[in-house]
């Protein structure tokens, strides 16, 4: 399981330093910085991204860099400490940080950048519950997992 989510996050790791220059002056920084967005929610969102551009952003390139950032929160949740601390892969803690993986994917496919989902499910079924009935951890993350993930239709819930 945990290479399975250290797959997700290198492969956005690419992704997100590609948006230096274009979208962040220091994408990392940004993304360490972007924690008074969530400590502060009436902090302007447009002075954020000014401070981390160098210049305004238009409304589609602000709904870009805010998705890049979400999807940065994300996969940091994927390693909440609690999600590591289960008897079995089935638990509701490894069901929550697999929740963040597949929210990750979600802004990964807004993003358009390209889809990981398969490798991913390819890996996570190399772990394997102790629990027979339930299968492997993509089995797990095909049935608890994915029915209840919800659709967002705008930016507008990123980074609050």
């Amino acid at each position: 399981m945990r290479q399975a989510l250290d797959f997700l996050r290198d492969e956005n790791a690419v992704h997100f330093e590609a948006t230096r220059g274009s979208l962040f002056l220091d994408p990392w920084q940004t993304r360490d910085d972007s924690i008074e967005l969530i400590l502060d929610r009436h902090r302007s969102r447009e002075a954020f991204l000014y401070d981390h551009a160098g210049r305004w952003f238009s409304a589609d390139e602000q709904w870009q860099a805010l998705t890049y950032l979400e999807l940065q929160r994300m996969l940091v949740f994927m390693y909440t400490s609690c999600g590591w601390f289960f008897n079995d892969i089935s638990g509701i803690e490894t069901i929550q940080i697999l929740k963040y993986a597949c929210r990750a994917m979600d802004l990964m496919e807004q993003a358009d950048l390209p889809s990981v989902r398969d490798r991913f499910l390819e890996i996570l079924a190399e772990a394997k519950s102790n629990r027979p009935e339930l299968g492997t951890c993509a089995d797990i993350y095909r049935r608890f997992v994915e029915p209840l993930k919800p659709r967002y239709e705008s930016a507008e819930a990123l980074v609050t």
